[in-house]
Order: C-alpha cells, then structure tokens, then sequence
C-alpha cells in the first residue's frame, strides 16, 4: 500500500500537506490563544517568525540562492514561504531597490484556514 502514493501527483500531495499544516497551526494557535491570551500568544508567536528569518537564511545557503540584498532576500523568503505554506501563498513586490523591499501577500493559506475554522485569529501579526 505504501508505494501507492506514487499514484497521487506530486502538486495534490504537496498541496494536500500544506493544506493539513496550516490548518492545524491555525487550530493549536486557536488554543494557545484561548489559553494565554492574545498578549502571551503574540510573544509566542513573535519568536517562531524570528525562527522562520533565520531558517530563511539557512534555507538560502543550502541552496547557494544569493543573499546580497533586500531583493535576494524577498525572493529567498518568499520561495521558503511557498514551498512550505503551498500554492495558496501568493505575494507580489510592490516596490525593490538595492536596500529596500515591499511586498503584499494577496492570498494566504493562513487567512483562509481561519476563514475555514470560523476563527477570528490573527497568526501573522506580532
């Protein structure tokens, strides 16, 4: 049964799984939140985005990406965003130069899995 999951695309498996890991995020934050409340959950969260920027870096020389400038670095975050967060995560730079980078999420797995849950819950902010 195992080698059966050969039998299901690679892009329904990786968006199946992402789809399973935010929802899931979304939920034990939910209760984290519920339980703490919104200041300690803020501080908890706060540190898994630090941790995130730095798996981004490491992320980055793993795969020798370049790092140079704020443009890299958008592009290095944002290629980690989608690949762990799936297809829904969409984003777009709204404005590049040499130090500085803005960009916009426009659709985000996140949003929708509370959306999904009837949670009013925001996990991004910190």
């Amino acid at each position: 049964m195992s080698d059966r999951i050969e039998t299901i695309p690679e892009k329904t498996r990786w968006e199946m799984a992402t789809k399973g890991l935010t929802g899931a995020y979304i939920a034990i934050s939910n209760a984290l939140k519920q339980a703490v409340g919104q200041k300690k959950f803020e501080e908890f969260n706060g540190s898994l985005w630090y941790e995130a920027g730095k798996g981004a870096k490491e992320f980055a020389n793993a795969l020798g990406l370049p790092t140079g400038n704020a443009g890299d670095v958008e592009e290095v975050t944002h290629l980690l965003a989608k690949a762990s967060m799936g297809p829904e995560f969409v984003f777009e730079v709204v404005e590049a130069t040499k130090d500085r980078c803005v960009g916009k999420t426009t659709q985000c797995p996140w949003h929708k899995r509370w959306k999904e849950q009837g949670l009013d819950i925001n996990t991004c902010g910190v």
